[in-house]
Parts: structure tokens; C-alpha cells; sequence
């Protein structure tokens, strides 16, 4: 199951997809499977199955990419398995008109705002096994160009708002012993805007955490090291490096704002314990009890609200945003996920 919440206006910049204006948001569920794989879009509130796609191989859909407004379509990506390495754009109203196809893409696609003058939403994307990042014409899936980070991969990309000339940038995290790192582009032309120091050189991008006064955290694994790494998201200069993870690759995932601080905070997993540390400092909140837990081969977050757990209960009904009080900021979130965001 993909996207299954759509609070990442940048990934989905018309609210959540929707095939009809008054239906709920549509969620991918895929079963994957080296013969035949299959995609499922699926109403959110009702379960029913809007439309079905097979595909030869390991190929299903992952990502959605703005069409109109209000409106998405699907990009299918494969990694082989039986059938081809690539990544196609399929009608999301449908699942059945293909629009492109481009072969040996196979990971994430990340929508930036039109960079080709069509008024249409472009791609960003890479290459399995490959330091580069590749530029795609969103409507046509033409190539537009390739920046190398220069490593042997880059593990994970992620979107943020624009610090320069640009509404979008993109941050990437690269693994190799001797030119790894943690990098911010500019979406519109590739342009560097920062590295990290070079101590941080095999490096797994887990998240972003949203900071007080528009400030932003970048959450990185570093690999092998059994270490969580926190950048500043404007300068690339690491926060702290000390907080222990079971895996370098996925065992942190960010957290609403626990500390009262302003600042969004970190869950991580280590020694068979879950631990909530401040986002900005890298310190454990002992007063969050520490719970059981193993490595993730996935993350997701249930968040009991601070007030009710210090109660002994664990949740207080209503509280959806999880900052231990029932307000409007719990409305916005329930209108954001289930009531009409676009026209």
C-alpha cells in the first residue's frame, strides 16, 4: 500500500487524489510478484476497487504525478523481475491509456513545478544502482537532463520548499565510503546549493522534519555506522550524529512535535527499544517511556497524544494530529485528508 495519508503538499500540491471531484481520496494497493504483478486504485472511505492494472514482471504503480487540477496519474515502476526495467505514466482516471514509457528508471518519481514552459508538472527521478539524478518531461517522459552526484548510489530523495530561485528543491542522501553525502539541488536546473562534510560519506535519506519559523531538519542514516545523522536544511551542517538506530537505513522516522518546542521530533529504534529524541537536539526525551520494539522493514506511525499518555490512556479521540489538545488544527487535518482540497 502506497500514500496512504496526503499531508505533503509539495508530493501532492491539489490535496489527495481523487478520480472524481466528491469521491474520497484514492489509495495504490499492489501485489507484486515476478510473473505478474497487479495495481489496485482503490476508494479510501469505501474499499471499493476503482480500477485494476496488470503488469508483466515487478512492475506497479507507486507514485502520482499532478494532471490537472484536483486530478493525478500513475507512474508504474519496475525493477525487472520477468518483465522490463523502467517507468511508465498511466491515466489515473483509468488505469488504462499509457502515456510514456522510459526504460532503466525504475525509482521513486518526485513531481517539480513545470520547468518545460507546457504548464505541467515535470519529473525527477534515478536509476537503480546509479549516483544519478535524472530530469524527465513529466507529460511526455522525454529526458531533459542527468546530474551525477558522483557515488557509487544515491539512497533516497526527498522534495522541499525552494531556498533560492526555485519554488522546489530536491535533497538526496549517496552512499559510497569515499564520496558519499547528503546534497541539496535545485529542482529547476540542477544546481548545488550545499554538500555535507565529508565525514557524513555513506549516507541513507530517511526524512525531513519541519522546524519552527519555517526551519527544516534533514534525518539521514549513516550506514554502517548504526547512527542517525540530523542537517540543518538550509546549510547542510550536521545538528547532532549520536542517535543509535538498529539500521542505518530505516530505523528513525520523524515525529509531530512531542517537545513543545516548535520543532517536529524523531522516534528511533534501537537495541530492541523504540526512543522519541528532540528533533533539533538529538536528545532523548526520557520522559516518553520506551517501548519494545524490532528494526522496520517499513515505517508508519501511530502517535499516542503526550497529555493522554502521561494519563494513562492512549489516545484522546478527536486528537489526529497527536499534540495532546482536540483543536482546529485537528480539523484542518481531517478536512486535508477527506474533505474537497481542490476545485
Amino acid at each position: 500500500m502506497h500514500h496512504s495519508y496526503y499531508t505533503n503538499e509539495l508530493l501532492f500540491p491539489c490535496g489527495p487524489p481523487r478520480v472524481h471531484p466528491a469521491s474520497a481520496p484514492s489509495i495504490l494497493m499492489v501485489q507484486r510478484s515476478s510473473n505478474v504483478s497487479r495495481t489496485d486504485l482503490v476508494d479510501s472511505r469505501t474499499g471499493t476497487t476503482i480500477w485494476s492494472r496488470d503488469e508483466a514482471g515487478e512492475s506497479v504503480g507507486a507514485d502520482f504525478i499532478p494532471a490537472s487540477v484536483g486530478k493525478y496519474d500513475v507512474l508504474f515502476r519496475s525493477n525487472g523481475g520477468g518483465g522490463a526495467v523502467d517507468m511508465k505514466r498511466v491515466d489515473g482516471a483509468t488505469g488504462q491509456s499509457q502515456m510514456w514509457t522510459q526504460q532503466y528508471v525504475h525509482r521513486r518519481g518526485l513531481p517539480i513545478p513545470d520547468i518545460t514552459g507546457d504548464q505541467r508538472y515535470d519529473l525527477v527521478t534515478r536509476a537503480n544502482y546509479s549516483s544519478s539524478l535524472i530530469w524527465l518531461d513529466g507529460l511526455t517522459g522525454a529526458h531533459l537532463f542527468t546530474v551525477n552526484y558522483g557515488s557509487f548510489d544515491v539512497l533516497g530523495a526527498e522534495l522541499m520548499p525552494g531556498m533560492s530561485e526555485a519554488p522546489v528543491d530536491v535533497v538526496v542522501a549517496a552512499q559510497l565510503s569515499s564520496a558519499g553525502g547528503v546534497r541539496r539541488y535545485r529542482a529547476n536546473d540542477g544546481a548545488v546549493l550545499w554538500d555535507s562534510s565529508p565525514t557524513y560519506n555513506n549516507q541513507t535519506l530517511i526524512g525531513t522534519l519541519r522546524g519552527a519559523n519555517g526551519t527544516s531538519v534533514i534525518l539521514s542514516g549513516w550506514r554502517h555506522r548504526g547512527r542517525c545523522v540530523a542537517f540543518d536544511g538550509a546549510t547542510g551542517v550536521a545538528l547532532w550524529d549520536d542517535v543509535p538506530v538498529a539500521d542505518g537505513d530505516i530505523g528513525a522516522i520523524g515525529a509531530t512535535d512531542l517537545t513543545g518546542d516548535g520543532n517536529e521530533d524523531v522516534f528511533s529504534i534501537s537495541a530492541g527499544m523504540l526512543r522519541l529524541y528532540d528533533g533539533m537536539t538529538g536528545e532523548e526525551q526520557t520522559w516518553f517511556p520506551p517501548l519494545a520494539a524490532s528494526a522496520p522493514q517499513g515505517a508508519a506511525l501511530w502517535m499516542p497524544c503526550p497529555y493522554c499518555l502521561s494519563h494513562g490512556s492512549p489516545s484522546c479521540a478527536g486528537d489526529f494530529n497527536g499534540d495532546g489538545v482536540i483543536d482546529l488544527g485537528d480539523l484542518q487535518l481531517l478536512l486535508f485528508n477527506f474533505g474537497q482540497v481542490c476545485p
